[in-house]
Parts: C-alpha cells; sequence; structure tokens
C-alpha cells in the first residue's frame, strides 16, 4: 500500500478544512442541548489517548474503593478482554481485544496490535511448568493461545478442526499447564425420531450440541486424550431453556469446564441450570448439583439458575468446595429469576449427606441482574474477585462479601470473564517515543512521551540528548513514571532524544531508539539553520493550518464570538484556498532525493508473529535519513525502509 504524495494529503487537508471554515458560521448557533464540541468532549473521555500509541485506543474506568487497605498487595493487575458483539467474528474497532490495567485503571499491555482487533476471551494468568503465562481464547484462529513475559507466544491449541465448533466459553489448562480443557459445540443436529420421542415430541429435534475435550499439551501437535458429548449423557427433559425441538434448540449451551483433583471433570450447564461431576473413567456422570434432577439438597436462599464459571477449589473423601457465578436469571423467553440479582457463590458439598451449604456470596453492587455470562476468582488473601460482564463492572470482596471495590468501563463495553493477577511483564521490544518542542514566552522547550506497552516493572524515565546514531549522549531530565504514557520536559531544544527505562533499583531495563524531535514552527528563528533545515515550507504551513483550525473551534464554542467566527472562517477559506493551489501546482514541497518511508510487515497468522506486539501495520511519513519526525517506530513490528515511488 503506497502512501499518498505530502501534496496529495495536503490537498485533501485543505479541502476539508475549507469545507470546515464554510460550515462554521452556520453552525454556530446550536440548537439548546449539548454542543458537538460537548459530545466529543464525553466521547473523548472515555478512551485513552497516546501520542506514543496513536494505534491504541484503550478504554477508561470509573473506579470506587471502599477500602485500600483490604485490597491485594501492589503488582497485582486486572484482565479484560473487551467485545463488540460476541458473534461477530470480523476484524472489530480499535477498542476490541486484551488489556491489562492496574488497579488504577491505568493501561500496562494492549494486545490489539498482536491480535488484529479481533475479539478475544478469557485473558488470565496460568501456569505451566511453575511459570506464568498470558492464555486466551482466539475465535478468529480457532485457538487458544499462549504468551510468555516477553509477550511472545509459545504454544497454541487448535481444539477444533472447524471453526463452527469453537466454543468460546473457557480455555483452562490444569495438571500445571500440561492438559487443557476446552468446549464444543455442534449447530443443527438432527435427533431420531426415536430419542426425540422421549420428550413427546414428533418428528426429528434440532438441536445445538456441546461437548467437552482434554488435550495433552507435552505432545507436538498435542494429542486429544478426552471426548464427551452431552446428548450421550444429559436427557432432553433436563433441559429448561424454551425453544422445544426447534432453530437449533441449545439444550446445553456448557459455559464452563474444570478438573478435580480425582480426575474427573467439572462442567457448567447453562441450559440445564445443573454443574455436573463427570468421571473421566468411563464418562458417566458422577452426580449433579442444581437443575430438575439435582442429587444434592439445596436451601431455598442458595437455588441458582443460568450459571457461569464453575470451578474447583477443593475435594477430600467427605466435602467438595467449588466457586459459580450465579446469573439468577437468563436470556431465554419466560425465564424467572431465581434470585434478586446475580451474585457470586462459594458453596460446600458435603458428600455424605449430599447437602449444599453456602460458605461465600457476593452480591452485585448494584442490586442487578446479569442475564448471561460472568465470572468469579478467589484470590489467594480470601478476598474474591468478581467479572459482571455489563458494562466490564468488576467489583472485589472480602471474605465476608464486604464490597471493598466497585470500577465499571466508561464505554457500555463488555467483556466475558475479568480476573485480577500478580504478573511481571518483559517486553522485547523497546520503548516507544514521541518528540515536540515548543515555544513558552522567550524559551524554547523540548517535551518527550515515552511508553512502553507491556512493561511491569518501570518506575523512573531518564531523558538524554543524542545524535542521529544515539552514540553520544547527555542527560537531560528524568521523572517518576506517570501511568502508561509518561510526558518528560528539557528546558531547550534537543534534536535527538533517546528515553532510558529504570527499575526501583536504579536498574537500566530498556533503551528507546533515537527519536528526532519536532521543532515549533513559532520558533523557528532561534535555532540554529541545521536543526530545522528539514523541516520545509510544507510541513510548517500544515501545522499552522492545524492551529488555525483548532482555534477554529474554540471560537465557534465560545459566548458572543459570532464575528469572531465569522472573521477565523473568512481567513480559513483564504488560507485554504491558498494552499490548494500551492499542492495543485506540486510547488510546497522541494525536490530531494527519492524519500523513503517505513512499512511495517503485517503476517499472516499469531504464531507467525513472534510475539505479541507484532501485526501493527501503519506508514510513516520520514525524514531524508529514514527517521520518523517526532516518533520512533511503534514498538514491535519489524520495519523495512523501501523507496517511495
Amino acid at each position: 500500500m503506497h502512501a499518498l504524495s505530502p501534496s496529495r494529503r495536503l490537498y485533501g487537508f485543505s479541502f476539508a478544512l475549507l469545507v470546515f471554515s464554510l460550515l462554521l458560521t452556520a453552525c454556530h448557533a446550536a440548537p439548546p442541548g449539548k454542543t458537538p464540541r460537548q459530545k466529543f468532549d464525553e466521547e473523548n473521555d472515555r478512551w485513552f489517548h497516546y501520542r506514543t500509541r496513536p494505534d491504541l485506543q484503550a478504554p477508561k474506568w470509573d473506579i470506587t474503593v471502599y477500602d485500600q487497605q483490604a485490597l491485594t498487595s501492589p503488582g497485582s493487575y486486572w484482565f479484560i478482554a473487551p467485545y463488540d458483539n460476541i458473534d461477530n467474528d470480523a476484524r472489530a474497532p480499535a477498542w476490541v481485544g486484551a488489556y491489562i490495567y492496574d488497579q488504577m485503571g491505568e493501561l500496562v499491555w494492549a494486545a490489539q496490535p498482536a491480535l488484529g482487533q479481533y475479539k478475544v476471551f478469557d485473558l488470565k494468568v496460568s501456569q505451566v511448568n511453575g511459570t506464568d503465562v498470558l492464555s486466551l481464547i482466539y475465535p478468529f484462529h480457532n485457538t487458544g493461545a499462549m504468551f510468555n513475559d516477553r509477550y511472545e507466544i509459545t504454544q497454541e491449541v487448535q481444539y477444533t478442526e472447524d471453526a463452527h465448533k469453537a466454543n468460546m466459553h473457557d480455555f483452562n489448562l490444569v495438571a500445571n499447564g500440561q492438559r487443557a480443557l476446552v468446549l464444543t459445540q455442534y449447530f443443527n443436529k438432527r435427533l431420531s425420531k426415536e430419542f426425540s420421542a422421549t420428550i413427546g415430541w414428533d418428528g426429528e429435534c434440532s438441536v445445538h450440541e456441546d461437548g467437552i475435550r482434554e488435550y495433552d499439551l507435552t505432545t507436538s501437535p498435542p494429542r486429544l486424550t478426552f471426548e464427551w458429548f452431552g446428548m450421550d449423557h444429559i436427557a432432553l427433559d433436563e433441559s429448561s431453556v424454551s425453544g422445544f425441538c426447534k432453530n437449533n434448540w441449545d439444550i446445553h449451551h456448557f459455559n464452563a469446564i474444570d478438573k478435580f483433583p480425582d480426575g474427573d471433570f467439572l462442567l457448567s450447564a447453562r441450559s440445564t441450570d445443573t454443574i455436573y461431576k463427570i468421571s473421566h473413567v468411563d464418562g458417566s456422570i458422577v452426580w449433579r448439583l442444581g437443575g430438575v434432577k439435582s442429587d444434592f439438597h439445596i436451601p431455598s436462599d442458595l437455588k441458582f439458575s443460568r450459571q457461569h464459571h464453575s470451578c474447583v477449589i477443593s475435594q477430600d473423601s467427605t466435602q467438595v468446595v467449588l466457586s459459580l457465578f450465579d446469573n439468577a436469571k437468563g436470556t431465554d423467553e419466560g425465564n424467572k429469576a431465581t434470585a434478586a440479582n446475580s451474585r457470586g457463590l462459594i458453596l460446600g458439598l458435603n458428600l455424605v449427606d449430599m447437602t449444599a451449604s453456602m460458605l461465600f456470596k457476593a452480591d452485585h453492587p448494584e442490586g442487578a441482574l446479569v442475564n448471561s455470562r460472568g465470572s468469579l476468582q478467589p484470590l489467594p488473601n480470601g478476598n474474591v474477585f468478581m467479572g459482571w460482564t455489563y458494562h466490564t463492572r468488576i467489583s472485589e470482596h472480602a471474605p465476608d462479601g464486604r464490597l471493598l471495590m466497585h470500577a465499571a468501563l466508561k464505554k457500555n463495553i463488555h467483556t466475558y470473564r475479568a480476573y485480577k493477577f500478580p504478573w511481571t511483564g518483559h517486553p522485547t521490544s523497546p520503548p516507544s517515543v514521541y518528540s515536540a518542542a515548543f515555544v513558552l514566552g522567550a524559551n524554547i522547550s523540548t517535551m518527550a512521551y515515552v511508553s512502553w506497552n507491556g512493561a511491569t516493572e518501570v518506575t523512573r524515565w531518564r531523558l538524554y540528548d543524542t545524535d542521529v546514531h544515539g552514540e553520544q549522549r547527555a542527560l537531560l531530565n528524568s521523572t517518576e513514571r506517570q501511568g502508561f504514557e509518561t510526558a518528560i520536559t528539557y528546558e531547550g531544544f534537543s534534536k535527538y532524544v533517546v528515553l532510558e527505562a529504570l527499575d526501583q533499583y536504579n536498574n537500566v531495563l530498556g533503551t528507546s531508539r533515537v527519536t528526532k524531535t519536532l521543532p515549533p514552527p513559532e520558533g523557528l528563528d532561534r535555532l540554529n539553520a541545521s536543526d530545522y533545515q528539514w523541516a520545509d515550507e510544507g510541513e510548517m504551513l500544515h501545522v499552522q493550518l492545524s492551529e488555525a483550525l483548532a482555534a477554529g473551534v474554540r471560537a465557534a464554542h465560545s459566548p458572543g464570538s459570532f464575528f469572531a467566527v465569522g472573521c477565523t472562517s473568512s481567513v480559513l477559506t483564504i488560507m485554504a484556498l491558498y494552499v490548494m493551489r500551492r499542492a495543485k501546482l506540486g510547488r510546497l514541497w522541494r525536490p530531494s532525493r527519492s524519500r523513503p518511508r517505513m512499512v511495517v510487515s503485517k503476517y499472516d497468522t499469531l504464531s507467525d508473529r513472534k510475539y505479541a506486539d507484532a501485526g501493527f501495520e501503519e506508514t510513516f511519513s520520514t525524514t531524508d535519513d529514514g527517521e520518523a519526525d517526532g516518533y520512533d517506530d511503534v514498538d514491535g513490528p519489524q520495519l523495512t525502509l523501501v523507496e517511495e515511488t
């Protein structure tokens, strides 16, 4: 893909500027209500925007903390995977993907460059041979994937042969990461007339059948060690969901799979309101908890329905402790709530008298019913971390159920599950930098912005002046890390800068590439000719037009500014016509030797990307020495210099 020539880019920009200037006055007399600017600001406040990573659009949080001391220690992070449409398999908006945030709601890692803006599910920290890895479901490739602490893909599990059979609900690494548990699905399966007749249906039932699989990850490729289908063991009359033999009847809807210490499997089926223990020896159902055929007596205040995320906590010869997310209401027509609100439950199952008792309960922070999805995670200190799906609402609760923290994304987007884990990330790509100079009074200063996607140990940044090759360095300033992106200022002009990341012990963790600073257009006369000779007339005029445009927007939304708006519009129109003429004549850019452009390579498959910051595709206009003006390249991509034709 060839980038547009500078004259064409400026021509297009100027044409848009001309249209804007003509509409500016007409739009000034806004009707009662929110102005376009107010609407823009509200929407803009819902996302993080980074100068160093314009490719990222991470959603922001609203957070309320009720007891800071009772929360888990620093070093733990939130893991979420927002999606736009759970059934959408196409490329999604820029914010869709996997994220790690700190407990203040600051971004730590965004996986979109690696995953291509396709939805993912079940992002969490798992254990493989005693080492922490990231694991997630990547439906676009029909795989479960694992990343190491350098955000490199270490293994993929293609757990079904057909993408339509992939189930997005669970990818669970067990046995110290030696085995993977996954769920499968089969659409529009036709049942025999004899089988359908068991529930009084005259004809062939059309059902959505689910299954479970276990893979041995110590072999290459992973070996299938266990497979089980719901239709072979669960009767049709156990389902309580509407549909009854028509239109791909969702009779089971498996949504969680785990493993007991004795080797048997724990399975959650939403459409039967039941949790099953399944024998790993012969596949028989050992017992049922909940539903119309429960083997346990459940008190009325513990009755659950349309549950999700059931997990084994412990097991001995007389008792099982397990957790589940009780939705208490489903999406199917006619389904009635079994509790006042959705909740997280930890239950004790007495295997001697076959009774269930409540060990923990966490109610929805706003008393709401979540009719699909959700998660519950017991934490090492006894707290419980809840994911409430909608608005990506999360909460943390004390062992007695007391609410300690409540947060939700500012944008109404959802995550299937949410987790909290300790994590240490060591990205192999260098920090990303944007540097620009500005004039304040009589002085020129340099402002550098730096970020390092996925790095968790950075506590401080150092700013250095350097040469084009990065061989000579002089320390200009240092500052504490301020979040995902940190700004650091030097009172003076530095043509080339390098940023250095330090940990809490002042050890150097990584160093950025050399970045050329954008000079201030209004202060060029104060610099040496060698400092700004690369900034030609077109670049400077482009900046001036941008500033005029911003001034016009400010004027349009200030009180009593009709005269100012008219003047601004006139000036913008004249400038736009002038620049369009200059651009059209092709005289705006000085002739020079062929200008290279940077092209970021894009990998075809997830495995080929090698690490989780590859795959970002962008083209940068560069200077004659091949460096991006104001930017280093974004972290991760492999770069190739080609001659622009």
